[in-house]
């Protein structure tokens, strides 16, 4: 990694909004190699962020930007090529930095770098809202230990474990964040992405933890039974009549119902392929 300038207070700004940060004192972005089957087994994509270091093996500049202003994926406009073309970043903080200011380290980075200049915009967007059906909900309060919280899913079947309906309605979608696409393009069968074509929004008004566990049958059938995947799970329910997540769902009391939201996004309006030399 080659040194940056002494670290001084910066000014960064995307349309009104504004932050004092700090440059990282170190970085280095070059082109990451390409990707191996079951990366993640094998412990080659590295992802850190203590306060000391911060690290991503394999990441696009559509992921450096959703780290850095706090947007997904989904948010964020520009050319195609940012959600593609990975690479390899490692940056050292400065003394007394936390890791809570790299999100702002990265905006600067990004500019110096990558040339690039973003401005924020609304847009409004359909989405699935999760409430209650009116017949009342089916679940019990979770009495899960902390260990055992968490989400899992595969065709035709999700168990989640001491979890909000917050974190549910983020999980049965599959949110593009930037964690859950790095695993996802490692071991493209490891995660059951686009459970739902929308976002899904909790409207639920309930707070706790709850224990759900959904069994359906999707389109074309069950995939064969695989000891190695369905490792942790339950059973299937082999009355299971549920022909989708929609109807599986109303089997415990809950529902998807059709609604529009307004959501903040941002535009890219001019990023560098190449970047900068370290």
């Amino acid at each position: 990694m080659s040194r940056a300038l002494v670290t001084i207070a910066v000014l960064c700004g995307v349309a009104s909004w504004t932050c004092v940060a700090q440059e990282f004192e170190v970085a280095s972005i070059k082109p990451a190699p390409p990707r191996v089957p079951f990366s993640v087994a094998l412990g080659l994509l590295r992802s850190r962020n203590d306060g000391a270091v911060f690290e991503r093996s394999n990441v696009t500049v559509t992921g450096l930007i959703a780290l850095a202003y706090g947007v997904e994926f989904d948010r964020i406009s520009g050319p195609g090529w940012m959600g593609e073309q990975e690479f390899a970043v490692e940056a050292k903080l400065p003394a007394g930095a936390t890791k809570e200011q790299v999100p702002a380290m990265l905006q600067k980075l990004l500019a110096d770098r990558f040339k690039l200049s973003v401005h924020r915009d609304q847009r409004v967007e359909p989405v699935y809202e999760l409430v209650v059906d009116k017949k009342g909900l089916k679940l019990k309060s979770s009495t899960a230990e902390d260990s055992a919280k968490g989400c899992m899913g595969r065709p035709g079947q999700t168990v989640c474990r001491g979890v909000t309906f917050e974190r549910f309605a983020g999980f049965i979608r599959g949110n593009p964040n930037v964690v859950a696409r790095m695993a996802a393009m490692a071991e493209p069968g490891a995660l059951v992405e686009h459970r739902i074509d929308r976002l899904v929004v909790d409207q639920t008004g309930l707070t706790g933890l709850y224990d759900i566990e959904l069994d359906w049958v999707p389109p074309g059938g069950l995939p064969p039974v695989d000891p190695v995947a369905s490792a942790g799970y339950p059973p299937r329910d082999p009355s299971t009549k549920a022909g989708s997540i929609f109807e599986a769902l109303e089997a415990v009391g809950l529902k998807l119902q059709s609604a529009k939201h307004t959501f903040d996004g941002l535009v890219v309006d001019h990023v560098e392929r190449v970047p900068s030399e370290n």
